[in-house]
């Protein structure tokens, strides 16, 4: 990342309220029980710094994948969930709207 800016790492800013909204997560996956997505938004993107941008996508990717472990610690099965950020594309083109994946979404 930039110099002087800290890791982009990941943790809950108040653990014991996202343990509450981490198991209504996994209670809707379990409703589902299909391959899901683990979406962070990230923001500040229009910065015209590429490498404060390349910090903030990093920073979302480490969130979703945050996530994710932590759902899948709660019962989810492993590679069932894919954490992706804004901006991710999919290789399969969207079809319609009954054809987009299932996504758990987490604001950044």
């Amino acid at each position: 990342g930039p110099k002087g800016m800290e890791a982009p790492a990941a943790e809950f800013a108040v653990p014991e309220d996202a343990k509450k909204v981490l198991k209504d997560m996994v209670a809707v996956w379990q409703v589902w029980q299909v391959p899901a997505n683990v979406y962070a938004d990230v923001n500040n993107m229009g910065t015209g710094d590429p490498c404060m941008e390349e910090w903030y996508k990093q920073l979302g990717r480490n969130r979703a994948m945050y996530v994710q472990r932590e759902l899948e610690d709660l019962g989810i099965p492993r590679g069932q969930l894919e954490a992706m950020i804004s901006g991710d594309r999919k290789d399969a083109p969207r079809r319609s709207r009954s054809s987009d994946p299932h996504v758990l979404a987490c604001t950044c």
